[in-house]
């Protein structure tokens, strides 16, 4: 079992990729936060596997850059960028990053997660 948080300020968005991500049955939603504060403390107790994260949260830290306050509180975690706008290079170039989905690209959200937790091979 894959532990997966989700940090999203949309409630509905939470709802929809908790939803989304239990197709897989290997994953599992341990926690839910909508700001980078939230995600550091929740991703330090729980110690996911995997955080979603989306770039507008609630806050003064965007979520691309809470990558790193995440890591740092997790260090094994990977975190995956999962926004509506088109950050892929800003994603590849953040060391914080481990991979990218559009959010108008849902079907790709649980193989994203299954690579990044060795469950699907690298594409």
């Amino acid at each position: 079992m894959h532990r997966v948080m989700v940090v999203e300020d949309d409630p509905d968005m939470r709802r929809l990729v908790s939803i989304t991500l239990s197709i897989d049955p290997d994953l599992e939603v341990c926690g839910d936060a909508s700001s980078a504060a939230e995600a550091v403390t929740q991703a330090r107790s729980l110690a996911p596997d995997v955080v979603i994260m989306d770039y507008f949260i609630e806050g003064e830290v965007m979520g691309i850059d809470a990558a790193n306050m995440i890591k740092s509180a997790a260090p094994d975690v990977r975190v995956l960028l999962f926004t509506s706008h088109d950050l892929a290079t800003d994603a590849e170039r953040t060391s914080g990053i481990d991979g990218y989905v559009q959010k108008d690209n849902l079907i790709e959200l649980v193989p994203a997660i299954q690579r990044l937790v060795g469950q699907a091979p690298p594409q």
